[in-house]
């Protein structure tokens, strides 16, 4: 596990860590968690349970995209990949195991970026009144969200086919 592969978790963490220092003493005790189609509120939860699953998602993540690199020294590791014989094949291993790394390694930090732009939207919509999510900038993060993971698949289907 090397500094250079996980910093940019590490400053995604402090950020997350940051928003949720900067926003916990202004919001309610009792916070909108789930909003309808047009924003509107009709899910709550205590500020408390709020910030600690928000906290447990960022170090979740950060652990995962840190402890990554772990998955090629597990040499009967089983997980789906096209042809996966011809691409785990000792020759090639290595090579398939790094290009798999780094790409779980960016829709990891796809994924916080995310969810540190929903958090954002939640905890801004909780500070306005009446308490509403601005649903159109969410769902274009959603949607561009998975755009990039359907491109991703694609890229992958490609990648590993058969030559």
């Amino acid at each position: 596990m090397t500094l250079n592969r996980i910093w940019p978790f590490l400053v995604l963490l402090a950020l997350g860590l940051a928003q949720l220092a900067v926003y916990y003493p202004q919001l309610p005790e009792t916070m909108a968690v789930h909003f309808n189609e047009r924003g509107l509120a009709n899910g709550w939860s205590s500020r408390e349970v709020f910030f600690s699953i928000q906290l447990g998602l960022l170090v979740m993540l950060t652990l995962i995209a840190a402890f990554a690199p772990l998955w090629s020294f597990w040499p009967r590791m089983k997980f789906r990949l096209p042809n996966r014989e011809y691409w785990l094949a000792k020759e090639r291993r290595e090579e398939t195991m790094a290009w798999v790394e780094n790409s779980y390694r960016k829709l990891f930090l796809l994924s916080m970026i995310l969810m540190l732009l929903v958090s954002e939207q939640v905890l801004r919509a909780n500070l306005s009144q009446p308490v509403r999510l601005d649903s159109t900038l969410f769902l274009v993060a959603l949607g561009l969200y998975f755009l990039v993971i359907a491109l991703w698949l694609i890229r992958l289907f490609r990648r590993f086919r058969r030559p």
